[in-house]
């Protein structure tokens, strides 16, 4: 039944929390592939009510790292759930697995909104590689220079170096 359901979204992928919720069943899966495949695919094309939240709340709720958050995180990234930046942020932060890192810091380059970059500075100052710090200051640069006020935007930034030292302060400068 499932997959005759999975079979009717691809067609026509408009569906209710309960359809992401079998949807985001078969992410996590040992189903074969093709129906994780499908199941994002559709998931990142779904319209109706209740949909990004659904995804929202499944991603806060996922353990990992796992196949099925990395795909879910690629649907938030896919749609643009601004409303998930809390989530997939915490699961940069916190997870050592690479494929999840990368697919967290592709979602945050989509998602992050301005009020948002106030959360991104503290990373600068951490323990980030290089290529992540880049990836990173790219994110904080691609919102402060997103069309609006530029000085409303870079308000936060300012106010950030001036309570911060060291390397944060450095690679704020750049």
């Amino acid at each position: 039944a499932d997959e005759n359901r999975l079979t009717q979204l691809a067609g026509n992928p408009q569906g209710s929390s309960e359809d992401v919720e079998l949807l985001i069943s078969f992410l996590d899966s040992d189903e074969p592939s093709t129906f994780r495949d499908q199941a994002t695919a559709i998931l990142s094309a779904m319209t109706g009510t209740g949909v990004d939240a659904t995804i929202r709340e499944a991603l806060q709720e996922m353990e990992g790292p796992e196949d099925g958050r990395i795909l879910l995180i690629d649907v938030i990234r896919d749609r643009e759930i601004g409303d998930a930046f809390a989530n997939v942020l915490r699961i940069f932060k916190e997870t050592s697995n690479q494929a999840e890192r990368a697919s967290a810091l592709g979602a945050l380059s989509v998602i992050t909104r301005d009020y948002d970059v106030k959360n991104l500075l503290p990373l600068l100052g951490g323990s980030l590689s290089n290529q992540d710090r880049t990836q990173i200051e790219n994110v904080i640069a691609k919102v402060l220079l997103a069309d609006g006020s530029i000085e409303a935007r870079v308000a936060p930034v300012l106010g950030a170096i001036s309570t911060t030292d060291g390397d944060e302060r450095r690679s704020l400068s750049r």
